[in-house]
């Protein structure tokens, strides 16, 4: 689901497909939560691996973008762009999403 950009909304349905094609699916790990919980975990562990392998090693970008949700709150978006192996062209990725309290300078300082 993340791999593609799918909505997790669609993943029971995809579960049930599967089993309609004669594809063996098991009997657990078959619920929204459970794919949710899953794939934040593994994305955790993703960010964790990226940051140990671009800390010291090579100059890094940071840029932080503000966005306002629903409900009138604001978001800020964190970009990391680095070389992942220190030699490699540099990529930007998304590293972090904060929600702000306020929108003074020092509470985004620490924020980021």
């Amino acid at each position: 689901m993340a791999k593609n950009s799918k909505s997790f909304t669609n993943f029971e349905s995809l579960i049930d497909l599967q089993e309609g094609n004669s594809i063996e699916m098991g009997r657990v790990l078959h619920s929204t939560t459970v794919a949710v919980d899953t794939i934040g975990h593994v994305s955790s562990q993703m960010i964790k691996n990226l940051t140990k392998s671009i800390v010291g090693r090579s100059k890094k970008n940071v840029v932080a973008d503000e966005s306002t949700r629903v409900g009138d709150k604001s978001a800020l978006i964190i970009f990391v762009k680095a070389s992942v192996d220190g030699e490699a062209a540099p990529v930007s990725f998304p590293l972090d999403l904060v929600e702000l309290e306020t929108l003074c300078a020092s509470h985004i300082e620490d924020a980021i």
